[in-house]
Parts: structure tokens; C-alpha cells; sequence
């Protein structure tokens, strides 16, 4: 029986040092916004938590109320955003892909991508990718950025954030309609 010992040890060992398959995928602004269906650059105005069974019973969401500018559509606009967690300990219900807390304080400047969840009926920021805190210092304001593998990995001038966005978004309407042409 002791012979089995050091198996199990060098097994055990050898788990511990294999990659591990699943991993969060890094995503540059044109990434991102193939996902997402629009940007808002705006003031959280409500903040509130929400119990849920989608996926799963009991799961709590936090609602953001956004009011603001829509850089893809260029409409004003107040909506309605989702995301899985809270940073509310009463909830009791802590994710760590969720948007950190310093980003989605009430009265926040923010700059907000969303995608749709049909399942829950919702427009969902996925996770901490989803929600970029704009910061007024010295000068012009700026998005603060989140490092490599985001939208917005430096920290950005809102202007020159909002120019990226316009420019990909029309870059990707370029894409879309040169694959719909080249289809027929």
C-alpha cells in the first residue's frame, strides 16, 4: 500500500501543472462589439438587485439604469442593464467576472456595452468587460482602461474612446455588408 503513495503524490502534482481548458477569452474593441449590441456613454441613475431563476433559482442580478448618449445608434438614450451578481453582501451572491464596484457606483460616469439574453429578457453586460469608469481630472475626461484582452485596455480619452467605437462600429457594418454581398 505504501507504494501507492508516491503515485498518487506525482498525480496529484501532475494536475496542478496542466493547463486548464476553459479560460476567459481576451477580446480587443472589435472583438467585443461583435457581441454587443450598442455603447452608451452615460450616468448610472438606479442601482438596485433583482432575484432571478434563469439559469438557476435564486440567481441575483444587479440592474443598472443608464442614462446617456448611444455611440453606435447616436441617440439619446436611458436603459436598462443587467449583470449576474451583487456587491451587496446581503445578497450573498458574489461573482468575479461581475463589473468591480468602483465601476458601477451610483451617480458613476460610465461607458456601457450590453448584449441581449434572451433567456432572461434583459439587456446583460456579461461581466467586469462591460462597464468602463469615466474619470474627470485634470483636462478631459477619461475611460479608465482595464488592461490587455479588453475594449479599452489603456486608459482613453472619452473623446478618442467615443471615436474608436464610431470607427469600429462602421467597420463592422463594412464586414457585415461585404459578407451579405459575397452570399449572394
Amino acid at each position: 500500500m505504501k507504494s501507492w503513495k508516491p503515485i498518487v503524490c506525482v498525480l496529484g502534482l501532475a494536475l496542478l501543472v496542466v493547463p486548464v481548458g476553459a479560460s476567459i477569452q481576451a477580446m480587443n474593441l472589435h472583438d467585443y462589439m461583435h457581441v454587443t449590441n450598442e455603447t452608451l456613454h452615460g450616468t448610472i441613475v438606479s442601482k438596485e438587485t433583482f432575484r432571478s431563476d434563469h439559469p438557476e433559482a435564486g440567481t441575483v442580478y444587479t440592474r443598472l439604469v443608464v442614462e446617456g448618449d448611444a455611440w453606435r445608434s447616436e441617440q439619446p438614450m436611458t436603459v436598462e442593464v443587467v449583470y449576474m451578481g451583487s456587491h451587496d453582501p446581503k445578497d450573498r451572491f458574489f461573482m468575479s467576472e461581475m463589473p468591480e464596484f468602483r465601476d458601477v457606483r451610483l451617480g458613476n460616469e460610465v461607458v456601457v456595452f450590453w448584449g441581449e439574453d434572451e433567456g432572461l429578457g434583459a439587456h446583460v453586460v456579461w461581466n467586469l468587460s462591460g462597464v468602463y469608469r469615466v474619470e474627470r481630472g485634470f483636462g478631459e475626461p477619461v475611460v479608465i482602461g482595464k488592461g490587455e484582452g479588453f475594449a479599452f485596455p489603456e486608459n482613453v480619452k472619452l473623446a478618442d474612446a467615443r471615436s474608436r467605437v464610431k470607427s469600429t462600429h462602421a467597420l463592422i457594418q463594412a464586414e457585415q455588408q461585404a459578407q451579405t454581398h459575397g452570399d449572394k
